[in-house]
C-alpha cells in the first residue's frame, strides 16, 4: 500500500516538472521559426533594394546670395534649383519658415527621385519632351512675356524650367536652356536622339527662331573652315567653359570612328580636325592637360570643348562638372 503511494508521489512529480520544459521547447521552436522568417523578408527587402538603380546626386551650394542646389545625372550637372526669395530681400523681421517648394535641396530631391524611377521602370526615354509653360498679354500699351517651360514624360510633369530652376552653365536664352536640359535628360536617362523645337511656342518665340534658321542657311561657312584648318597647324588660343563626359559613353563610336575611352587624353570639339593636339589649361587651378581631338561637340551655347573623364580628371574639374579653360592649339 505504501508502495503503491510512493508510486503515484513519484508520478504526479515527473509530471509537474516536464510541463514546463515541453513549454520551452514550444517557445524555442516558435522564436526559431519567427527569426526564420524575419530574416527572410529582410534579404527580399534587401535585394528590392538593391535593385533600386540611382544615377542621380545633389550638391547644396549657394548661388549669388541665394541658397541653390545642383541636381546631377551620371556625375553630370543637369539642374540648379535656387530659393524663391535671395537672402538679402528677406524681410528678417516677419521671418517665416521655407516651405518644401521654395526649399531648393527639397526640389532637388523630388526630382532626382522621378528621374530615378524613370530608369528603374525602363521609361523610354523618347517619351520625355518639353512644352511651352508661360504667359504673354500686354500691360500699358506693351506685351510683356513671362517664360516657363515644361519637361513632361508622357502627360506627367517632370521639372519645370524658369527664373528659379536653371541650368548650371546657363544662358540668357532660357529657351535654348530649356531644350538643352530636355536633350541632355533624354540623352542621360535612355540615350534617345536630341529634339529640335519646343512644342507650343507662342508667335513672339516662333519667329525669331525662324529669323535664325534663315540666317544660318544664306551663310556661307568656307571662311569659318579655312579658319580652323589653319589654326590646326598651331598657335591658335582660346578660352571659354569646358565639360567633361565619361563612363556612360565607353564603348561606343566617336564621330572619328574610334571607340571612345575616357581614361585616355582625348576630347571633343566641334570644328578642329580629328588628330589636332590641343593643351586645355584649368583657369580656377592652372592645372593644364594635353588631349587629342576624337570626337564631335560639345553642343550646348558657351561651351569650347568637351574632355574626356581621364582628362578632366587630371585638371581637376570632376566635381563642379565644368570648368572656365584657356585651349591653345598645338599642331597634329
Amino acid at each position: 500500500m505504501n508502495q503503491r503511494l510512493l508510486w503515484t508521489v513519484v508520478a504526479v512529480i515527473s509530471t509537474v516538472a516536464g510541463t514546463p520544459s515541453i513549454s520551452r521547447a514550444q517557445a524555442i521552436n516558435e522564436a526559431s521559426i519567427t527569426s526564420q522568417k524575419t530574416s527572410e523578408k529582410n534579404i527580399v527587402d534587401a535585394a528590392v533594394n538593391e535593385s533600386n538603380y540611382v544615377i542621380t546626386k545633389i550638391h547644396a551650394h549657394k548661388l549669388g546670395d541665394r541658397e541653390a542646389a545642383t541636381l546631377y545625372i551620371r556625375n553630370i550637372p543637369a539642374f540648379t534649383f535656387l530659393n524663391s526669395v535671395s537672402e538679402n530681400s528677406q524681410n528678417k523681421a516677419n521671418l517665416a519658415v521655407e516651405s518644401d517648394y521654395s526649399n531648393p535641396v527639397e526640389k532637388a530631391n523630388a526630382v532626382a527621385a522621378k528621374i530615378n524611377d524613370l530608369v528603374n521602370n525602363k521609361v523610354d526615354a523618347n517619351k520625355i519632351t518639353v512644352s511651352w509653360n508661360g504667359t504673354t498679354g500686354s500691360k500699358s500699351e506693351s506685351k510683356t512675356l513671362i517664360e516657363r517651360y515644361i519637361i513632361k514624360v508622357d502627360d506627367s510633369e517632370l521639372v519645370e524650367i524658369n527664373s528659379d530652376t536653371i541650368l548650371p552653365d546657363a544662358t540668357k536664352n532660357l529657351r535654348q536652356d530649356a531644350l538643352q536640359a530636355t536633350n541632355r535628360l533624354r540623352r542621360l536617362v535612355g540615350k534617345a536622339s536630341p529634339l529640335k523645337t519646343i512644342a507650343g511656342l507662342p508667335p513672339e518665340l516662333t519667329k525669331p527662331e525662324k529669323q535664325a534658321v534663315k540666317i544660318k542657311k544664306t551663310s556661307s561657312n568656307k571662311h569659318h573652315t579655312k579658319k580652323w584648318r589653319k589654326a590646326a597647324r598651331g598657335g591658335r588660343r582660346f578660352r571659354g567653359i569646358a565639360s567633361f563626359y565619361g563612363a556612360y559613353f565607353a564603348g561606343r563610336k566617336t564621330a572619328s570612328g574610334e571607340r571612345f575611352n575616357p581614361s585616355r587624353m582625348t576630347a571633343a570639339h566641334k570644328t578642329l580636325p580629328f588628330g589636332t593636339r590641343v593643351r586645355v589649361t584649368n583657369m580656377r587651378n592652372g592645372r593644364s592637360v594635353v588631349v587629342r581631338i576624337n570626337d564631335r561637340g560639345p553642343f550646348i551655347r558657351g561651351r569650347v570643348i568637351d574632355l574626356s573623364r581621364g582628362a578632366a580628371g587630371v585638371i581637376g574639374m570632376i566635381g563642379r562638372g565644368i570648368a572656365p579653360v584657356r585651349v591653345e592649339v598645338l599642331g597634329r
